[in-house]
């Protein structure tokens, strides 16, 4: 790595990540103190994040979150980071290359929405209020996010459409646990550890694990292009908000198959230039 290159931008090039982490009790009438579990959970994903921390601990719901500052560096972009009234919470992994104009489209600022930093997670938040978890359809990019509506009582748990952001979760009879890496979850003594014998076996066979299995028996992970809402009366409900479809279109000739490919390439890249650290370029696998 030449000198000149920082060692955060370092980590953002080799390492584009955050960490989120969270406890929701089902009971918030009997929710025990979870501030020193969140605080073990976030920092057992240090490495995902070393630039910032942050943790809440509010009735049912407990967040945390490491960061790896990429889009507005100042302090104005701490996670877990709240609306204008303190009513709902975010904490998020990721880039969403398309949130400037998701601000504009939906005049988010008009509306009255108070933004304190120019960070995506920003207008992720405010575009929750409009639209609700739906708002993940609208969404270009890689991310793992958890919402917490405390108006509603509802955690929301979104993963991107290809499942590039890692969001593992874990239900008890009282609570649920979730964040981006298993051994987070694994620092609550209650889990169990048993071994997913089918998640062993497909491993083996087909060399990566389908569906929303482990290697933990009762550890899952969030489906991609799906948004998973759970109550605090244990209700949890899974919903699809993107499919990947292949629609033949018989109009479209070689030459404008090659025109559109080199503008769908150009449109990709210049949309994962958006960072305010230097920017370098990896290249897997080749170009003919």
């Amino acid at each position: 790595i030449p000198p000149a290159i920082s060692r955060a931008t370092a980590l953002a090039a080799f390492r584009f990540m955050c960490g989120l982490c969270g406890i929701l009790e089902f009971n918030a009438a009997s929710a025990r103190d979870n501030a020193p579990l969140i605080q073990q959970m976030n920092a057992a994903l240090r490495h995902r994040g070393p630039d910032d921390e942050g943790t809440l601990c509010d009735g049912a719901i407990a967040l945390g979150h490491r960061r790896l500052s990429v889009i507005d560096l100042s302090r104005n972009g701490r996670q877990p980071m709240s609306n204008e009234d303190g009513t709902v919470f975010i904490v998020y992994n990721g880039e969403v290359y398309n949130f400037r104009e998701l601000r504009a489209e939906h005049r988010l600022d008009e509306k009255g929405h108070v933004f304190r930093s120019q960070t995506d997670t920003e207008v992720l938040l405010h575009l929750y209020e409009e639209l609700g978890p739906q708002m993940a359809a609208q969404l270009v990019g890689m991310f793992a996010i958890a919402i917490w509506d405390a108006r509603r009582s509802e955690l929301h748990l979104i993963r991107d459409r290809y499942g590039i952001k890692p969001l593992f979760y874990h239900v008890q009879d009282e609570r649920l646990l979730f964040a981006s890496e298993i051994k987070s979850i694994l620092l609550d003594s209650s889990v169990s550890r048993r071994l997913n014998r089918q998640a062993l076996h497909d491993y083996l066979t087909l060399n990566y694990v389908p569906g929303t299995q482990t290697i933990f028996d009762e550890i899952h992970h969030v489906p991609p292009a799906h948004w998973m809402t759970v109550r605090p009366d244990g209700g949890v409900t899974c919903q699809r908000y993107w499919d990947l479809r292949f629609d033949v279109d018989e109009s479209i000739d070689e030459t404008r198959a090659v025109s559109r490919i080199q503008e769908l390439l150009e449109q990709a890249v210049r949309r994962r230039l958006l960072s305010d650290l230097p920017v370098g370029v990896l290249l897997s696998g080749g170009m003919d």
